[in-house]
């Protein structure tokens, strides 16, 4: 369905109408019916819960706010944070109390209409076409985002090849480097005129010792114990450098992808970050907070869009995060790779 659609159509998109009062529903859901529209009517909030958050396509959602066990705004945070997947949806509600600080509570939760009984079904219906356009318009923007996305990853994925070539070959080129031609010396500049350069902050560097090999081993072997060792003290070299607030897998995959846009020059909202990792969103979530409260990560409000809540490394991190990404060796785990100073204790 496209905005401007002719009322008279109906929808293919699946409507749920929810109330603990059966009479209600089977009113509703007959009228909807007799307009066309597929409906699933449940008068038990639970088991409709569960029906929808096995859901995989849009659908729409029209339910009582007072409930007994289960109301209707806790109805749409479960469809909204439960685990797996972001559910895409709308939501109608209706109540018998018109009171301004149960709408304010619907609209913080994103729902897009608000009735109060005994429900017009007419209003009912107009409602339902709104929020099927704005499916679809939700639906629009998600596709459009999904293919900027694969355009992004794939360039994404072409500068990291282009980066990796560029340092190999310069890691190359530093060991096969001669002596240099000696050249005219530049004619000193006076002390007064001589330009002031800030000195570069320290970077700590991870040096790894061949581990010993016998003689029997095959060099299959020895190169598997190489790139262990190499691993190993790389964990160690972070530990060394990061506090135990970025230890785990969750937490560290959260700070590489937010360090990586910042070096991008993007912007991220907290959103975007949760989907970018392997992690369920509310754990996601819950990592970033942990991050923020540890003065590692920093939330601020997006000035174009309040809605929206943006998240970046707080200059703790990047500093930190510097020394320990400067500090690695470009070929790490590599074939081949060598350093003639000793290992970190």
């Amino acid at each position: 369905m496209t905005p401007g659609l002719n009322r008279s159509h109906t929808i293919a998109t699946p409507v749920y109408v929810i109330d603990d009062d059966a009479s209600i529903v089977e009113e509703v859901g007959d009228f909807l019916k007799l307009k066309g529209f597929v409906v699933h009517a449940f008068s038990v909030p639970a088991e409709a819960l569960e029906r929808m958050l096995v859901e995989a396509e849009p659908f729409l959602v029209v339910t009582d706010m007072q409930m007994p066990g289960l109301s209707g705004l806790d109805l749409v945070r479960e469809l909204r944070h439960f685990g797996g997947a972001p559910r895409v949806f709308e939501t109608i509600l209706f109540s018998a109390f018109a009171d301004l600080d149960r709408a304010i509570n619907a609209l913080k939760l994103g729902v897009l209409d608000f009735l109060v009984k005994p429900v017009d079904l007419d209003q009912l219906v107009a409602a339902i076409y709104r929020a099927a356009e704005a499916l679809d318009q939700r639906r629009e923007v998600k596709t459009n985002d999904r293919d900027l996305s694969a355009q992004l990853a794939e360039t994404l994925a072409k500068a990291k090849e282009l980066t990796s070539t560029i340092e190999n070959a310069a890691v190359r080129l530093s060991r096969e480097a001669v002596s240099p031609t000696p050249v005219t010396a530049m004619p000193r500049l006076a002390p007064a005129a001589m330009p002031q350069v800030p000195a570069p902050q320290p970077v700590h560097r991870l040096v790894i010792n061949p581990p010993r090999t016998l003689p029997s081993q095959a060099p299959e072997e020895s190169e598997m114990l190489h790139r262990i060792k190499a691993l190993q003290a790389a964990r160690r070299f972070r530990d060394k450098l990061l506090p135990s607030c970025v230890d785990g897998d969750a937490n560290w995959e959260i700070l590489l992808y937010l360090i990586e846009q910042s070096l991008l020059h993007r912007v991220v909202s907290v959103t975007s970050a949760c989907h970018a990792t392997t992690l369920p969103s509310t754990t996601a979530m819950r990592k970033i907070d942990e991050l923020v409260s540890t003065g590692w990560l920093q939330k601020r409000p997006d000035p174009s869009d309040r809605r929206r809540t943006l998240i970046a490394p707080t200059d703790l991190c990047r500093d930190r995060m510097r020394n320990y990404l400067l500090g690695l060796p470009v070929n790490i785990g590599t074939p081949g790779f060598e350093s003639p100073v000793p290992a970190l204790a």
